[in-house]
């Protein structure tokens, strides 16, 4: 499986302890396996459930996966299956390598 990184200022934890909510400059590091580029995304607040895989925000979201950035309001991204799903105000920007 996939290894992930990740950072942020402040956490919570419910006492179920199958979710976290992260907040303040969230980074979430890792690998896109298809074409073995880094791939992040940062956020000022995003919730995971850890039994799911599932990292959501509904906050703005920077998403960048090699040279190609996307910026958006809102993200779903399922970390075990490998799909990113940005909500609205999507605008990209693809560097040449």
């Amino acid at each position: 499986g996939a290894n992930w990184a990740v950072d942020a200022r402040s956490g919570a934890m419910p006492a179920d302890a199958q979710s976290i909510d992260l907040a303040g400059n969230v980074q979430v590091r890792g690998r896109a396996a298809a074409r073995d580029e880094p791939l992040a995304i940062v956020t000022d607040r995003l919730s995971y459930d850890f039994e799911r895989q599932l990292a959501r925000s509904d906050a703005a979201v920077t998403f960048t996966m090699g040279t190609r950035a996307l910026v958006a309001t809102g993200i779903e991204a399922d970390l075990k299956a490998g799909r990113v799903r940005l909500e609205s105000k999507v605008n990209g920007r693809f560097n040449p390598q």
